[in-house]
């Protein structure tokens, strides 16, 4: 009696996770998945995106425990806060929000010439994804927006002004949410985020004008909640019935990431960095404990790729106190493009945006007076996607899409 019991009560737990399953489809999960895996990398403080993120061997900036927590290390005199707020600005309007905001502290500094310096802590807030997008096609429409931030506790230390290390304990929320009207049927998904991740980094100077650097980030562990309002459909495609489910649970693990730099100083006014990143977005694991997500590990196994993010900047001070940024990044393809094949057999009514290729171009300038500063970015990204308003028998070649956003951020705040 007992047995069954037990069995009975596995059997009904299980039933809302089944019909979960069984309406979601791989590809649809997939790209979800990937959104909340994906971070931006340029969103930071103005003086990081002024350089498209290329701080890599530079460090002593807010943004630092975002990619390399070694350059909180090179904090050795002064305290810093600042926060940044961003302008985003796309094809549906604009909207406002804090791009990057916090402080770095310097805990005490012996001066050696060998052996240790100084450390310092930074606590931060960056905002890792911001966009709102909206396709409309013939009698409806698809909207998705994405809002995700990292909540960063830092440590740095010097070694003889010659070594650099560091370690960041990050916290990550995230918010995605999609829908889509079509002939006056609506779905949505509406997936909350919450997880965690360690990065690791150091710097070497090897000569007064290099630096090079390294960083590890361990794979992003997220716990994810998530409703969805899905219509049933018979195979003409009307609507029967639905599928709606509340609060359904799941977890992924994202790829680890590899990064390199190398700093480059020219003379007193002028440095460049170049950047490197690498992510294997095909070794994601999604599952949850009924572990129903088989067929989507399979998706990515099969579907996505190695991902490559280049990032170079430049900053120079052509007059005292006034520095001008410029910078360019590139991520390459981390989904591959679908075989016609495989879309033909998928019975998917709303409809997915897979993201592929994106390109950055930034400026940057900022001013110091006193113990205040001021710097300013503006960012320009360009990526390609494809756009399916459904993926059915009938209806499964996507429309190529180029998206164009702009971003304008401003950070204020003090050295003391």
């Amino acid at each position: 009696m007992t047995k069954t019991r037990h069995l009975l009560t596995s059997v009904l737990l299980s039933l809302p996770f089944s019909v979960y399953s069984q309406t979601d489809d791989a590809i649809s999960l997939a790209t979800r998945t990937f959104n909340l895996c994906y971070e931006d990398p340029v969103l930071g403080s103005a003086s990081y995106s002024g350089m498209a993120g290329a701080k890599h061997s530079l460090g002593r900036d807010l943004s630092s425990t975002r990619e390399n927590p070694a350059g909180l290390g090179l904090y050795t005199h002064k305290n810093e806060v600042g926060v940044t707020p961003d302008l985003n600005i796309g094809s549906n309007g604009a909207n406002g929000n804090i791009s990057n905001f916090g402080g770095a502290f310097v805990l005490g500094c012996n001066h050696n010439a060998e052996g240790y310096v100084s450390s310092s802590l930074g606590f931060t807030y960056h905002r890792t994804r911001n966009f709102e997008n909206k396709v409309n096609f013939g009698n409806g429409a698809f909207e998705e927006g994405n809002r995700a931030g990292l909540w960063s506790v830092g440590y740095g230390m010097n070694f003889g002004y010659r070594y650099f290390y560091g370690l960041g304990v990050n916290i990550i929320r995230d918010h995605y949410t999609q829908g889509t009207t079509n002939n006056g049927d609506y779905n949505e998904f509406d997936t909350r985020a919450l997880g965690w991740n360690i990065k690791l980094g150091t710097i070497l100077k090897i000569r007064e004008q290099f630096n090079v650097s390294v960083a590890v980030h361990s794979p992003t562990r997220l716990n994810i909640e998530e409703s969805a309002k899905l219509n049933k459909y018979d195979e003409r495609g009307h609507v029967t019935g639905n599928n709606d489910y509340d609060n359904a649970e799941y977890h992924l693990w994202g790829p680890l990431k590899l990064e390199g730099g190398l700093g480059w100083f020219i003379g007193r006014n002028t440095c460049l960095d170049f950047e490197y990143a690498y992510q294997d977005f095909t070794a994601i694991n999604v599952a949850n404990k009924y572990d129903y997500y088989n067929d989507v590990k399979a998706f990515f196994e099969e579907n996505m790729n190695h991902c490559h993010t280049i990032k170079m900047g430049v900053e120079t001070e052509p007059y005292e106190k006034l520095k001008a940024r410029a910078g360019f990044a590139c991520s390459t393809n981390a989904i591959t493009k679908l075989s016609e094949e495989e879309l033909k057999e998928k019975d998917i009514h709303y409809a997915v945006q897979i993201p592929h290729e994106s390109l950055y171009f930034t400026l940057g300038a900022g001013y110091s007076y006193k113990f205040l500063y001021a710097d300013i970015a503006y960012v320009f990204k360009h990526q390609n996607t494809d756009f399916y308003k459904q993926i059915t028998k009938d209806c499964y070649k996507p429309v190529e899409k180029s998206n164009n956003t702009s971003d304008i951020l401003l950070t204020l705040g003090a050295r003391f």
